[in-house]
């Protein structure tokens, strides 16, 4: 496999994760609503190679203000109505998980045209100064340069801070890429965790854009 080959089969995979969390059909209107402010992306669980599989969490937080007028509550029931979930049934609600009440869906994302990761999403929010968005995959089924993905957790929390009307958000995403054959460890580890961290940011952005629309 040629050094090009490596770098695309990479780039792909990139695009693969953030195809799973991107603006859906028609919210990209919403863009520049509010202005962004945001720290630069680390590494909650360090970005590592361990049995020939990058491992890692990336994280970003960011700070915005909301225009929509309509809270947490609004926000909680615009992202339920735009859920892609499998066929319109709810999994469970759950009155703790990770310490507050939630909706439960089984998930299907298509992310292009060779990979869909099965999963569940939990919104999970008290109504008033906090909502998570939690997305973590149970299966992909993939064919060509998606099968090096194996598996992804993504996570959008937003909290209410002392200013009013000012939001912040963080979000932040776990996965398990195989590494391919004929790269070394360094390299591999290097080139996916500087584009994810790319990839986390634009998405980043893009959310807190979509939420200010509704909070």
């Amino acid at each position: 496999m040629s050094f090009m080959e490596i770098i695309q089969i990479i780039m792909q995979i990139i695009a693969f994760i953030s195809g799973l969390f991107g603006p859906k059909t028609g919210l990209r209107t919403v863009a520049y609503i509010t202005e962004v402010d945001c720290y630069q992306a680390g590494w909650s669980v360090p970005a590592a190679v361990v049995g020939g599989e990058f491992t890692g969490t990336a994280e970003v937080r960011c700070r915005f203000d909301g225009k929509g007028g309509k809270g947490i509550k609004g926000l909680r029931s615009h992202l339920v109505s735009q859920l892609p979930h499998d066929g319109g049934a709810l999994e469970a609600y759950v009155e703790n998980y990770q310490g507050l009440p939630s909706l439960g869906f089984r998930t299907t994302l298509e992310m292009g045209a060779s990979a869909t990761a099965h999963g569940t999403t939990h919104i999970a929010s008290n109504n008033a100064t906090t909502l998570r968005n939690v997305f973590e995959s149970h299966t992909i089924e993939a064919t060509g340069v998606a099968e090096y993905l194996k598996s992804v957790y993504g996570e959008m929390e937003v909290t209410a801070t002392e200013e009013d009307g000012v939001w912040e958000l963080r979000a932040s995403q776990a996965i398990r890429v195989q590494k391919p054959a004929g790269i070394s460890n360094g390299f591999f580890k290097s080139r996916l965790k500087a584009d994810s961290e790319g990839s986390l940011m634009d998405r980043a952005v893009s959310a807190a854009q979509e939420m200010a629309s509704h909070l």
